[in-house]
């Protein structure tokens, strides 16, 4: 094992061949894992897509570079230059590495402050990327470090989360750009899509916490570090972005469907809706369709689907689990590194619409906690909703809806 210049190239000179494997020092051993039908791939600034020399340096978290992998269709295959062409293309996965991350807020608020907030400084969150055989940090109190508990569920250096909001349909699902979002399904029918796509490398629907393990990434140094542009495209096309030149800031927000108003993810505006302002990042979290999660309120099921609690027949690890409540404020209800209530405090304030509704303190980004009527949460905002919209909106719905779409992760 050599380390060169941060990077760490791994050799096995076993059998008389010399191996090489990249890998980057900074992950501290929560490089990609690829297995199942997952291909190692770079992804151009024109969105064409390589099958990654993992040989070489193929990403890079220092800059922003996060790492891709594709699954190809039934009939996929790689051209003799190592191209995979975009109709050989099922879905894209970008990987999330396993870290800690310091509390920056406990997030323990009950009620909402009627007044607009003043402007405040949003540092970077600190994150170090930790190996699962490390071990656990159980910080509590801010400035202490807590290891995010999306990666605890599964005892995993990393999850593979899906680059676009899924599409297709619920018997052909794909996770592509360019594509409609998948709704008009209910909680159960996105779970069982999630759990049956990849079994091999525990697929599943995406939680909240799981949500947050992205958010917080793309708020470190690793990440944009800023609240991403909306997907404002009126058809539920993924991977697009808002252009430049219209004022998202307020509600309702400007949407279309044309490229007066909205781009596509490979364009200079496009890069602007990625985690990581480049084509490397994950797309559609601030707009778009809005997402359910694989989190809800104890006891509250809702029009999910489901009728009885799926932890029974699944397990805990692919829910998250929220303690039962009436209010709509109680925050403090969260789950650390879920990206809710530790970007409070809320306040009550009145948009353009003159209705007055719950933000969050950074972005003002609605913010309502789960409720026993709206048990199920949703995250990132609609194409529709301008500055409510964005990675840490959170609201809750009773399970199924006509524009809610899902995401899936693979966790092996």
């Amino acid at each position: 094992t050599k380390e060169v210049g941060g990077e760490i190239v791994i050799v096995d000179k076993g059998n008389s061949n010399t191996v090489t494997v990249y890998k980057e020092a900074l992950l501290n051993g929560t490089d990609p894992v690829i297995s199942g039908d997952l291909i190692p791939v770079t992804i151009k600034d024109d969105g064409t897509v390589t099958k990654a020399d993992t040989k070489e340096k193929w990403y890079s978290y220092a800059e922003k570079k996060w790492a891709n992998a594709v699954i190809l269709t039934d009939t996929g295959k790689v051209e003799d230059d190592g191209t995979i062409l975009e109709d050989s293309i099922e879905s894209y996965f970008v990987w999330i590495p396993r870290y800690k991350y310091k509390l920056f807020n406990k997030g323990e608020y009950e009620s909402v402050i009627d007044e607009k907030p003043t402007a405040i400084s949003k540092d970077p969150i600190e994150i170090i990327f930790e190996n699962k055989n490390n071990p656990v940090s159980v910080g509590t109190e801010v400035g202490q470090y807590l290891s995010h508990p999306a990666f605890q569920a599964f005892d995993t250096n990393g999850l593979w989360v899906s680059k676009f909001e899924v599409s297709g349909s619920d018997s052909n699902i794909n996770i592509k750009p360019n594509q409609l979002s998948l709704k008009n399904l209910n909680v159960k029918t996105m779970f069982e899509v999630a759990y049956n796509y990849e079994r091999a490398n525990e697929s599943h629907m995406m939680k909240n916490t799981e949500w947050g393990a992205i958010v917080y990434l793309s708020l470190s140094d690793y990440g944009i570090k800023k609240e991403v542009n909306i997907n404002n495209n009126s058809k539920f096309m993924t991977g697009y972005s808002s252009i430049s030149t219209l004022n998202q800031t307020d509600y309702p927000g400007v949407f279309g469907d044309n490229s007066t108003v909205t781009l596509p993810y490979n364009t200079e505006v496009g890069y602007k809706a990625s985690t990581t302002g480049n084509i490397t990042g994950i797309y559609d979290m601030n707009g778009g369709a809005q997402e359910y999660m694989a989190s809800f309120m104890d006891g509250n099921l809702g029009s999910s689907g489901f009728t009885e609690d799926p932890t029974i027949n699944y397990g805990n690890k692919y829910f998250d689990k929220y303690l039962n409540t009436s209010n709509l404020t109680t925050y403090n209800n969260r789950i650390l590194g879920d990206a809710t209530a530790e970007f409070g405090p809320f306040y009550d304030y009145a948009d353009n619409d003159g209705n007055k509704k719950y933000h969050n303190n950074w972005w003002a980004d609605i913010s309502y906690f789960i409720a026993a009527n709206k048990s199920w949460w949703i995250r990132g905002g609609e194409c529709t909703t301008g500055a409510l919209s964005g990675q840490l909106s959170f609201n809750g719905y009773p399970g199924a809806s006509s524009n809610m779409s899902f995401r899936i992760v693979l966790a092996k």
